[in-house]
């Protein structure tokens, strides 16, 4: 379980984005980019996702994320993003778009310390930061049903060579375009899926 936990507690440290195959997945421009339709993680002030959470062994929770306002520094907009469970503390981090579309999260309102999430045209193979994009899979959440999400990972969990000990180590988010990350899971069976959201075409 310690993969998972270590990406929960990776959130309020770097502020990056909270997501083997688990049973519940079915598997099946410019600075503006990440504001339409077609981004695969839409930034607008009120859009949220709220998730159903799970660890192996552990309680079921859900958790909100929700951007709940901006600010322009140096000509980039950045969205403070606030991410609660239940209700504790929230935990603040920022996202942010450079001029190729890509989505970055940050501690603060600036590049330090930022991480790229998702590009704005994801390609099997891609490299995004230390991770890698896996391909589509189509998932089942509570809040799309059946929906195709590009699979980003930290290794290829599809490797024959893997071996038992490092298949458990996988993490893997999956964006779907036009409304985001949709689900999170881990090579120990811990996964968050979404069951709703709410997001502005701008």
């Amino acid at each position: 379980m310690r993969p998972f936990r270590n990406r929960l507690k990776r959130l309020s440290v770097v502020a990056a984005w909270v997501f083997a195959a688990s049973a519940t997945f079915a598997v099946v421009a410019g600075p503006d980019t990440a504001t339409g339709s077609t981004s695969y993680f839409p930034l607008a002030v009120g859009n949220f996702w709220t998730y159903r959470c799970s660890a192996e062994g552990g309680s079921v929770f859900a958790k909100t994320v929700r951007l709940v306002g901006k600010n322009v520094r140096d000509g980039t907009r950045y969205f403070r993003a606030e991410l609660r469970v239940k209700k504790d503390k929230p935990l603040v981090y920022y996202l942010f778009v450079d001029a190729a579309g890509q989505v970055f999260s940050a501690p603060a309102a600036g590049r330090d310390g930022s991480e790229p999430l998702i590009v704005a045209v994801p390609k099997p193979g891609e490299r995004i930061g230390t991770w890698i994009v896996g391909g589509n899979d189509r998932i089942d959440t509570p809040a799309l049903k059946q929906v195709e999400a590009v699979r980003v990972e930290n290794f290829d969990r599809d490797d024959p060579q893997l071996s038992a000990e490092r298949r458990i180590e996988w993490l893997g988010r999956y964006y779907a375009r036009g409304i985001g990350p949709v689900a999170e899971a881990d090579g120990l069976g811990g996964e968050c899926v979404l069951t709703k959201y709410g997001v502005k075409p701008r």
